[in-house]
């Protein structure tokens, strides 16, 4: 083999580096803020020193010293309107152990509540008797405000008063002597019901309740329905400020019935329905057979007892020219087979008409003047001279009112102007358009009655 190459020379050493310069000397570090004196851990070089229990450290000034707390006691909150342990927000937003309550997570509208205007007729001086804010009424009692309040009903003892709200699906209950609401009828709470607005609706008894609802699908039927509650005033009185609004027999209220009226179409020869309105003569043996009137015309009767169902459907065909624009009835105050139906558009199709209850079918039409526009508002009055009756019609667009013979039809007061009267120097004002109108017969001391 070759020779092996000889091994390799160390390397030789490097030379030192230079020496470094020396490094500029630091500048001295500002000095730092003492902290800031804390419950935990004050600052010792901080003076005075804070008795944190019973004071604070404010800027008082341009200096921070220590300033006692108000040591008065803030006053202890209200008790709870609702009994939390038994009685819940049907919605679930009840907070346990706060005074103030939320009334719903959701609202049906922008605009809630109204205002009810009461006058005693035994004042004897015309003014309010009371004012009630039906939104505050509403929360006071643990209920929420409703939508565009439409009628007062009061029950036929005269203990209690029925709201319904037109835009909504509630009907508020109120006490009419402590001018106070007790119960919330929740047409949501019924089985089967889709959507729904209560436009009125009418007592069945002192303890019974039957909602009309214009536009509730029931189990898919279509057409509006009725809706009947039981409503236990004794249990209701008992729970107190307690009042919840599951229709449970616990609370006071049961769901009874329901009733669509959509399938009645069929009977009545109409191309739909919408219920308007529900009333009956309540003085005799058909106290339980209710006429219902319908926005699309026509009309049924219904046994509002048990389940509810309906005893006659009244064809289209009957009422005449009146096609539609089913609103109020009116009992007649001592036939008990008779009630009025008024029914009547925006227009030249205005009509009342004789229901026979026992019959079940259109026993007389009355035929309204030309100029009636928009009927709205039935009653009855009595001559106290010779025992007749007449009937009260009043139109909401012309603001007229007509008086007719009731057994003849004739005409008594033709269109008589109910603005007349409101006068602003040579310009006549345009202030009523009445909706519904009651009449009252005023004792033997007065000359007159009144609407």
């Amino acid at each position: 083999p070759p020779p092996s190459p000889p091994p390799p020379s160390p390397p030789l050493p490097s030379p030192p580096p230079p020496p470094s310069p020396p490094p500029p000397p630091s500048p001295p570090p500002p000095p730092s803020p003492p902290p800031p004196p804390s419950p935990q851990s004050p600052c010792l070089s901080c003076e005075p020193l804070c008795d944190w229990s019973t004071h604070d450290y404010k800027l008082v000034g341009t200096e921070m010293s220590c300033v006692a707390r108000d040591a008065t006691p803030l006053p202890a909150p209200p008790p709870p309107s609702r009994d939390n342990g038994t009685c819940t927000a049907a919605d679930g937003f009840l907070r346990l152990g706060c005074a103030s309550q939320v009334a719903s997570n959701t609202t049906t509208a922008e605009r809630a509540g109204g205002t009810l205007y009461v006058h005693d007729t035994a004042g004897g001086v015309w003014r309010w008797s009371a004012i009630i804010d039906l939104g505050d009424a509403a929360v006071a009692s643990g209920f929420t405000p409703r939508h565009k309040p439409h009628m007062v009903l009061p029950s036929p003892n005269h203990k209690y008063v029925a709201v319904s709200y037109t835009s909504d699906r509630f009907v508020h209950i109120l006490s009419a002597e402590a001018k106070q609401m007790v119960a919330c009828i929740d047409a949501r709470l019924v089985p089967g019901l889709e959507g729904g607005l209560i436009h009125t609706g009418a007592w069945y008894g002192d303890d019974h309740f039957v909602m009309v609802d214009m536009t509730g699908s029931l189990y898919g039927v279509q057409g509006g329905a009725l809706h009947k509650f039981f409503i236990n005033f004794t249990r209701i009185e008992e729970r107190g400020s307690c009042r919840c609004t599951n229709n449970g027999a616990d609370d006071g209220l049961t769901h009874e019935a329901s009733l669509a009226i959509g399938p009645s179409a069929v009977g009545r020869g109409t191309v739909g329905t919408k219920p308007i309105a529900i009333g009956t003569n309540p003085i005799g043996a058909y106290r339980s057979l209710y006429f219902v009137t319908d926005a699309k015309g026509a009309g049924s009767i219904v046994d509002v007892t048990g389940d509810m169902a309906v005893v006659a459907d009244l064809p289209l065909e009957a009422f005449g020219a009146c096609e539609g624009g089913g609103l109020w009835t009116e009992h007649h105050p001592e036939d008990e087979e008779v009630l009025i139906a008024q029914y009547g558009t925006q227009g030249d199709k205005q009509c009342l008409y004789q229901i026979n209850l026992k019959e079940k079918q259109i026993t007389k039409t009355y035929n309204l003047p030309a100029a009636a526009n928009d009927a709205h508002g039935i009653a009855f009055c009595k001559a106290n001279s010779t025992g007749k009756f007449f009937l009260l019609n009043t139109n909401r667009v012309s603001a007229t009112l007509d008086v007719l013979d009731y057994q003849t039809g004739e005409l008594v007061v033709d269109s008589y102007n109910l603005n007349d009267r409101f006068m602003s120097g040579d310009e006549r004002m345009k202030m009523l358009m009445p909706d519904t109108i009651y009449y009252r017969a005023y004792d033997s001391a007065r000359s007159r009655s009144a609407v």
